[in-house]
């Protein structure tokens, strides 16, 4: 069953990539049926980093025990923070009716919060060089949140829509 508001965050959030933005969506479990399974591929952050970890037996798992501490969170304001491995996102949730919808993830930065730099290291003893590559090329100056709530509000109204879609 297509929807419209559906295909328009496809659209969008693809857009988003296209334009060098790592985006994924977080923290939506079961609120969007019928549609759940459509948005999974969006969860998945695409950037070499995350692959890599993705790929590597020491790492393996690691992504996925970190998205369900950060599902047990209640997150009611955008925050910058970073992953297990060092990588810097700003994790946006999406509120409608004083209910966390989902979180959406702009991604790929490095090296402005003290603890990315340790936590990459901690990372960097259980790989290869392959990662300590890929981390070299995540961007050290991260947008400002002004920018990034620019391109994720339009994202808001649709996923807002969706969630209405759903509950009817």
């Amino acid at each position: 069953m297509k929807n419209t508001a559906l295909a328009d965050i496809i659209n969008y959030i693809e857009f988003l990539r296209s334009c060098g933005h790592h985006i994924s969506l977080s923290n939506f479990e079961n609120r969007f049926e019928p549609y759940t399974e459509e948005l999974l591929p969006y969860e998945i952050h695409l950037h070499s980093v995350c692959s890599y970890l993705k790929q590597n037996n020491a790492t393996l798992g690691k992504c996925v025990l970190n998205k369900r501490k950060l599902n047990k969170t209640e997150i009611s304001k955008p925050l910058y923070s970073c992953c297990y491995a060092g990588v810097e996102e700003y994790v946006i949730p999406i509120i409608f009716e004083k209910k966390t919808l989902m979180c959406v993830n702009i991604s790929g930065f490095r090296d402005t919060l003290q603890k990315s730099k340790y936590r990459m290291e901690q990372i960097a003893s259980l790989c290869d060089n392959h990662f300590a590559e890929a981390y070299s090329e995540l961007s050290d100056s991260p947008p400002t949140l002004e920018y990034v709530m620019s391109f994720v509000k339009p994202l808001e109204y649709m996923v807002i829509e969706l969630y209405k879609n759903c509950l009817d």
